[in-house]
C-alpha cells in the first residue's frame, strides 16, 4: 500500500514539474514572438527613399550600426572614413 501511494505521489510531482516547465517555456515563447514582431515592425517603418552617408572604412562595434558603401547595408560598427552615398 505504501508503495502504491509512494508511486502515486511521484506521478503528482513530476506531472506539476512538466506543466509549470511548459506553462513558463510557453511565456517566454508568446514575448519572443511579440519582440521579434515588434522589431520588424520598426525596422520596416525606417525603409523610406532617398539617401545615406555611408562609410568606405568602419570599426567594429556591438552598441551602434554604419551603412557600408560596397553593399550599402548596415553592420555592427562605426564608421571611420566617409565613402559617399546610397541611395534606395
Amino acid at each position: 500500500m505504501k508503495k502504491k501511494l509512494f508511486f502515486a505521489t511521484g506521478v503528482a510531482i513530476l506531472t506539476v514539474a512538466v506543466s509549470a516547465f511548459f506553462y513558463v517555456n510557453k511565456e517566454q515563447n508568446a514575448s519572443n514572438t511579440l519582440f521579434n514582431a515588434n522589431v520588424e515592425a520598426l525596422a520596416n517603418s525606417e525603409h523610406t527613399t532617398g539617401k545615406a552617408i555611408c562609410y568606405s572604412q568602419f570599426t567594429s562595434s556591438e552598441n551602434s550600426y554604419c551603412l557600408v558603401c560596397v553593399q550599402c547595408d548596415y553592420v555592427r560598427g562605426v564608421g571611420a572614413q566617409k565613402g559617399g552615398y546610397c541611395k534606395w
